[in-house]
């Protein structure tokens, strides 16, 4: 397989070079985004710092998992404890994983049931997906508690024109396939679309190869999307969103060779045995109503998601230290009323209220463990004003009602300075953020704390964005510093051993984001980032000793290159270059010890057959470097795919 995939690549880089014409990029220069302020606006009168990833990027790199898309994206650092569907967190700017807000098409996705209020990235596919928004630094006074690090923004596709169907069929290594299709269109007013794809693979190990772990962890994936809209009037308008997906992946222990359990014994780290099961459920139904010829947007809006995972073993265990089967329930339900109002054709005014209910259910050995319910109301105002022809001013302020921690104010002030006779532009953030701890981090059955204190912070960053060349060519640069307290993290030597969590009094996160992009022509580009991260916990939360060791798994440097060529209209290539630092963990006994850094080499290839045929393949991981992204868990080796894509 990996022959024939080298072949085919090299059969669609050899094909000769042509000349092209120009075509009007002023979208890709100044595109629209709705994250930043829930409503369209330009990106260059926003002081915050997007990414707007899109599908045709996706399509071009030929990935599967959401996650693979955002490896890249400077200031994200992504972790997977293993390979494919083993539990993946996504930190930004030095964040928890759980401070960065998740939605897809306004759901939110962090899930109530899991350890830290986190979304596993594991298992979201890319099917169906129009674009996503990344968005750093606090955004908590428009979206909540959970943007306080940022957002990831997942919109997904409305359908449009006649009736189409589309299909895709791949396969590759590790025992890779999946196949997949969907229909969508648009009549009278209604807009559908609808997806579903199986996905499996038969990886590496968890627990890594390179420290005595033989076994190999399958993963399966089952993904059904679906959206509807309805135009009533030209004025009124109905959305629904549904997503499902069912996982199911091969577990181990720990990571690395083993260690002595609870009881005396020794753990094994590999376990055939041991595997876990996901079924997760985001739906929501929405109003759009326009008064005042458009001037006054309402949208009413509420949302579901259920998220149940389930441990177990198919056959009892030789280890006393795992032998019960558990689970783990998640809902949440969120209500939210949105008002835009253009008061002036500068001048844009957004308020609004959204009420959440989250509750957990767990259970381990047959019997309840943690059960538990917080609500939180939210009501929020902002204010965008444009004036000068060069200024973009934002301020915007919220107040979070928590049925735990009571009453917590929000805001933030951002500021756009145009200045068109240099092509550059001048932006600065500040603002303030507050998240609750979840309820599992309350529980003591969770091996939480029930007397946790809410985390706070005070994010801040400034930064430059320079257009050379007739525009051709861009350059940017951004110092960021996020100062947390009452920070919650992992100390896996309290409790007896066992771990549990604390507050630390204190930490900082603060570095530098750059880039350079450089078209030259409409058909090639080529992007080079580079993200300083340093962080800091100042404050141990056990021993009151204040030190400045880096918080763990957030990688002090990270840098990406991509080139894109259609080197000929029916053919392009992508190649992706990934440097990852090292970066502080966990080892099985509780010790932080350091993970090397690595480079890794993607690349993908494109051939448009007709116009309802397309032939594709991927290879990640070039130079089958062996590495780890946590301390003693798998990653895969060199990877190969190749498949087909139709649409009629």
């Amino acid at each position: 397989m990996k022959v024939r995939l080298l072949s085919f690549s090299i059969v669609l880089t050899a094909m000769p070079l042509p000349t092209f014409a120009e075509s009007d990029s002023s979208d890709a220069l100044d595109p629209v985004v709705i994250t930043a302020t829930r409503s369209e606006t330009r990106e260059s009168s926003i002081a915050n710092t997007i990414t707007v990833i899109t599908a045709e990027e996706i399509k071009a790199r030929r990935l599967n998992a959401v996650v693979d898309v955002l490896r890249v994206v400077p200031g994200l650092d992504v972790m997977s404890y293993g390979g494919t569907g083993t539990q993946t967190s996504v930190f930004t700017r030095g964040a928890n994983a759980s401070q960065t807000l998740v939605l897809i098409d306004n759901i939110q996705m962090n899930d109530p049931g899991s350890a830290d209020g986190a979304f596993d990235f594991a298992n979201l596919q890319v099917d169906n997906i129009e674009r996503i928004e990344i968005l750093r630094g606090a955004a908590s006074a428009m979206w909540g508690a959970d943007a306080m690090g940022g957002v990831i923004n997942i919109i997904t596709k409305h359908g449009s024109g006649k009736t189409q169907f589309n299909g895709l069929a791949q396969g590759g290594n590790y025992d890779t396939w999946k196949v997949g299709g969907g229909v969508s269109g648009e009549s009278q007013g209604l807009n559908y679309t609808l997806n579903a794809s199986h996905f499996q693979n038969m990886g590496v190990s968890a627990a890594a190869q390179s420290m005595g772990n033989n076994e190999r962890e399958a993963y399966q994936n089952t993904t059904v999307s679906a959206r509807t809209g309805y135009q009533v009037t030209d004025d009124l308008d109905l959305d629904w969103t549904l997503r499902y997906n069912q996982a199911q992946v091969g577990l181990d222990n720990c990571g690395g060779s083993g260690y002595t359990g609870f009881s005396g014994n020794f753990v094994s780290c590999d376990n055939p045995y041991y595997f876990s099961n996901t079924n997760e459920v985001y739906t929501r139904g929405q109003g759009r109503l326009f008064l005042f010829d458009k001037k006054w947007e309402q949208r009413l809006g509420i949302n579901y998601s259920l998220t149940d995972r389930q441990y177990y073993y198919t056959t009892p265990t030789l280890s006393p230290d795992w032998t019960s089967p558990s689970s783990y329930q998640g809902t949440a339900i969120k209500a939210e009323w949105l008002h835009i109002v253009h008061v002036l054709e500068n001048d844009t005014v957004t308020a609004g209220f959204d009420g959440k209910f989250n509750t957990l259910v767990s259970q381990s050995g047959g019997s309840s463990n943690a059960n538990g319910s917080m609500s939180n109301g939210g009501y929020y105002l902002q204010n965008q004003l444009d004036w000068l022809e060069r200024l973009h001013t934002t301020v915007g302020g919220r107040l979070d009602d928590n049925s735990q921690f009571g009453r917590h104010m929000t805001w933030r002030f951002n500021q756009v300075i145009e200045v068109p006779e240099l092509d550059n532009r001048i932006k600065a953030n500040v603002g303030s953020a507050f998240k609750a701890p979840s309820l599992c981090e309350l529980s003591l059955s969770c091996y939480g704390n029930p007397n946790l204190m809410p985390e706070t912070s005070l994010n801040m960053d400034a930064g430059l964005e320079q257009y050379a060349l007739d525009k051709k060519l861009k350059l940017g640069a951004l110092y960021f510093n996020n100062q947390f307290n009452n920070l919650i993290q992992w100390n896996p030597n309290a409790n007896g051993g066992r771990g549990q969590v604390a507050n630390v009094s204190s930490a900082i996160a603060r570095g530098l984001e750059s880039f350079v992009e450089y078209k030259p022509f409409d058909d090639l580009s080529l992007r080079v980032n580079y993200t300083l991260d340093q962080t800091y916990g100042l404050t141990d939360p056990y021993t009151g000793v204040r030190t400045n060791s880096p918080l763990l798994l957030r990688p002090k440097n990270k840098g990406s290159f991509d080139l894109d060529y259609r080197f000929i209209p029916e053919a392009s290539f992508h190649v992706n270059t990934l440097v990852v630092g090292s970066r502080s963990s966990f080892d099985t006994v509780g010790n932080v010890v350091q993970v090397p850094g690595y480079v890794l080499v993607n690349v993908s290839s494109n051939y448009d057959v007709n116009e309802n045929i397309a032939l594709f393949v991927r290879m990640d991981n070039l130079l089958n470097k062996r590495y780890q992204q946590v301390w003693g868990y798998g990653t895969l080796g060199f990877t190969g795919i190749g498949g087909v894509s139709v649409k009629f």
